[in-house]
């Protein structure tokens, strides 16, 4: 019995510290957008003053963007409404601090991403309709409705 409860008790601990690590990867904001502005500053080479504008306003995009999903949590399309005006404002700050060139390669940079998020999305959709392709070579049949 005691072997039972030690045992249990140290994959509760393992657990435990697992979860803790978890939490502790998450990126706080100011570091999320000090790892984005490292990364807009090579590609479009941003100067100092307006490295500090854009962290600034990465910082405050993501701090109101996370109150927002937390608020929204279920209704996705009043999420999508009261994030407008925290990207609005972003999108106006970035137009404001770069310039004309760097702020249309910024907008480039920004169509790449959501196209390359669309083709994973596709991707995944398309994985998950193919059939399973089992160790033996064989393909597990597709379930119906009739079959659950």
């Amino acid at each position: 019995m005691k072997q039972f409860i030690l045992g249990a008790c140290m994959v509760l601990a393992i657990f435990s510290t697992s979860a803790q690590d978890q939490q502790s990867t998450a990126l706080k904001p100011e570091e999320m957008a000090v790892k984005r502005v490292d990364k807009l500053k090579c590609i479009l080479e941003l100067n100092s003053m307006q490295q500090e504008i854009i962290q600034q306003a990465m910082v405050l995009k993501l701090t109101k963007s996370k109150e927002i999903r937390e608020q929204n949590a279920g209704n996705p399309e009043a999420m999508k409404q009261a994030m407008e005006p925290v990207r609005l404002a972003f999108v106006n700050t970035m137009k404001s601090t770069l310039s004309e060139e760097q702020f249309n390669k910024w907008k480039s940079l920004q169509a790449e991403k959501i196209q390359h998020r669309k083709n994973k999305m596709q991707q995944a959709k398309v994985n998950r309709e193919q059939p399973k392709q089992l160790k033996h070579g064989t393909v597990e049949p597709k379930q119906t409705l009739e079959d659950k």
